[in-house]
């Protein structure tokens, strides 16, 4: 249940993030580093260990959350009516969901149930498809 609260946490306060005005001129970049970092510092609060990997970890997940920032950025800044950025940022979102679960159950304790992998099947193919399924439409 913890991690699921803490994914909350992330998704509400990237929400906030993306729809405060003063807020949304921040670096895209620099959100998705605070993020990725976050994931990091978080390990104890998220029962993690990801010991002396711990500083790979961080820089995927500030490479993962930047990307979801800046493909959000994107679809937010075409006003969500441009379908390749729509689908790249719902694709990037589940792959990143994906990636929290799958980070749980690598570098946390009880954490390979049944239910875990399904919720990582269930976020990882459908958010590569879309982040596939956007190419066809670049125009």
């Amino acid at each position: 249940m913890t991690l699921c609260r803490i994914i909350l946490a992330l998704g509400a306060a990237a929400l906030a993030l993306f729809l405060s005005e003063k807020l949304r001129r921040c670096s895209v970049r620099a959100l998705g580093v605070l993020a990725g970092l976050l994931t990091v510092a978080l390990e104890g609060p998220m029962k993690l260990c990801y010991g002396r990997l711990k500083p790979v970890a961080a820089v995927y997940g500030m490479l993962l959350f930047s990307t979801v920032m800046l493909s959000g950025s994107v679809a937010l800044a075409c006003s969500w009516r441009d379908a390749a950025a729509n689908l790249f940022f719902a694709g990037a979102v589940l792959f990143a969901v994906s990636d929290l679960v799958l980070s749980g159950t690598y570098f946390g304790e009880g954490r390979d149930r049944p239910v875990d992998l399904l919720l990582n099947y269930l976020t990882y193919y459908p958010g590569q498809y879309l982040i596939a399924l956007s190419l066809l439409f670049l125009h």
